[in-house]
């Protein structure tokens, strides 16, 4: 008898009554749901709690699993799929909306068009006039947009375009060299979020 027909009989077991195969059963799973919760490992929150909600969601899955559908498996790592919304409910993570992302990348090609044009940095009017939005929402807009937070990239001058050579360390950190290595390392919805 392999494990899948061992899951499934402790399954029908426990349909007809017996607590202790859903604990044999939930024993047997147990790898299933390391594995998920390995994959939290990194969010900041206490294993004991990652496991313990990685077995009460297995524990679900087995109160719902229908023999006719799928594979006892299948259904609890679906169901174990659950465990990020546990993850993002206990993390401190925002989210800038699309259209607002689509505004700021207009906003900031339009700027830099209206520089290169002008030769100058382009008022709060002209800006207004060349999106078609509010004066107030410009100022919105440069309010969030702080200088002091962009990250820059060189420009290709000689010094190797987009990949170039910082000089030798003087010991002191520099904070946009600190901002491009965590941005390189971030997820895609980070690197929006740091945009």
């Amino acid at each position: 008898m392999n494990i899948k027909e061992k899951e499934l009989e402790l399954y029908n077991q426990y349909k007809s009554g017996s607590n202790m195969a859903k604990k044999k059963l939930l024993t047997s799973l147990k790898p299933i749901i390391q594995y998920q919760v390995n994959k939290f490992n990194g969010s900041g929150l206490p294993v004991i709690a990652l496991k313990l909600e990685g077995r009460r969601l297995a524990d679900h899955a087995i109160d719902t699993y229908d023999p006719k559908k799928a594979q006892l498996n299948t259904h609890v790592v679906n169901n174990l799929k659950k465990l990020s919304r546990f993850v993002m409910n206990y993390q401190n993570i925002g989210h800038i909306p699309e259209p607002r992302v689509l505004i700021i990348g207009k906003y900031n090609v339009i700027y830099d068009n209206l520089a290169a044009d002008l030769g100058r940095e382009p008022t709060i009017l002209e800006l207004s006039d060349a999106m078609k939005i509010s004066v107030a929402e410009i100022e919105r807009l440069q309010s969030e947009l702080r200088k002091d937070l962009s990250i820059t990239t060189p420009t290709d001058d000689g010094e190797g375009g987009f990949y170039f050579f910082a000089p030798a360390s003087t010991g002191t950190v520099d904070r946009d060299e600190v901002i491009k290595f965590v941005y390189y390392d971030a997820d895609p919805v980070d690197k929006k979020i740091m945009e």
